[in-house]
């Protein structure tokens, strides 16, 4: 009985060790001024903004899940609900935000924008993660982990020496006849070399609330109205625990509205960015494509 009993304690002291490094990375604490170039992979956040339970499964960090086809559902019935159709917004100034606090507090930063011709950001190489209730920031893609050619090849690409994935996550909490908003970000860093060396989540409570009425009724726009400024104190959150010293980033610059054009004006633009390419003068492709001239010029300088 005592052999076995040992047994027993031994084995569960083994999976207790295989769980903890199959959930955590390589250390608890990272310094990303050690690194000199840092990529920013992924930024996504979700769709919709589910509520927010401390009483799931006893679980103070419940998991939102929701699958491709009914994501698809409750985006079409809820299509109307700046909730939903500002997710695309929240997910692209929570990339700017993430941007911006790097660069303030001296991290070289690589994005998307800066390597527009990158092909590692278009084909991630089967690591997109295709989900309909997902977002991702403006040039990012849904992406949690990366295989190890998509890592090799952003480091020849970007010549960074570490690699960020961050998720995120948006929920409401109903607390003292008030909706708050709640935003937890959720970050890996890998060296580059792909080992993960850090992964911790950050969560922050809007400092604003909105009023709420009976059963469910609130401001909805009122609430995703403080999504900035509640990504920006989870962000802080991050700078001030991941480097030995961080300054806060009282403000961030949310990106410009991405302009949309008609299917025919799509096609032309592509064809302009083309000859961009083959070296076409602007001045030319204005002329051949009937584009006004200053956007033939803008797409020049992507």
């Amino acid at each position: 009985m005592k052999i076995k009993f040992v047994k027993r304690i031994f084995e569960a002291a083994v999976l207790s060790a295989v769980l903890s490094g199959f959930f955590s990375c390589a250390s608890t604490s990272v310094n990303l001024r050690d690194y000199k170039r840092t990529a920013i992979v992924s930024v996504y956040g979700n769709s919709m903004i589910p509520w927010y339970s401390n009483n799931i499964r006893g679980s103070a960090e419940p998991e939102y899940t929701e699958g491709i086809i009914s994501g698809a559902i409750n985006r079409a019935v809820n299509e109307g609900d700046p909730e939903v159709y500002l997710a695309g917004k929240r997910a692209e100034n929570a990339a700017a935000a993430l941007e911006q606090a790097l660069l303030s507090n001296g991290v070289d930063v690589v994005s998307p924008s800066s390597f527009p011709d990158c092909k590692v950001y278009v084909k991630p190489d089967g690591a997109e993660k295709k989900s309909a209730s997902k977002y991702s920031g403006r040039g990012y893609r849904v992406l949690d982990s990366a295989s190890k050619k998509y890592r090799t090849d952003l480091v020849e690409k970007t010549s960074c020496d570490s690699m960020l994935f961050a998720n995120f996550k948006f929920e409401k909490m109903q607390k003292s006849g008030a909706v708050w908003l709640r935003v937890t970000l959720s970050v890996c860093l890998t060296d580059a070399q792909g080992k993960a060396v850090y992964r911790n989540k950050y969560t922050a409570v809007s400092d604003q609330s909105v009023e709420s009425g009976r059963g469910e009724r609130y401001d909805h726009e009122g609430l995703c109205a403080l999504a900035d400024s509640t990504v920006l104190k989870a962000v802080n959150l991050f700078m001030q625990d991941s480097m030995d010293s961080a300054d806060v980033l009282d403000a961030f610059e949310p990106l410009p509205e991405k302009k949309v054009y008609d299917d025919a004006t799509m096609a032309k633009l592509e064809a302009a960015r083309l000859m961009l390419k083959d070296g076409v003068s602007p001045e030319q492709i204005a002329k051949w494509q009937d584009l006004p001239l200053e956007l033939v010029k803008e797409l020049a300088e992507e």
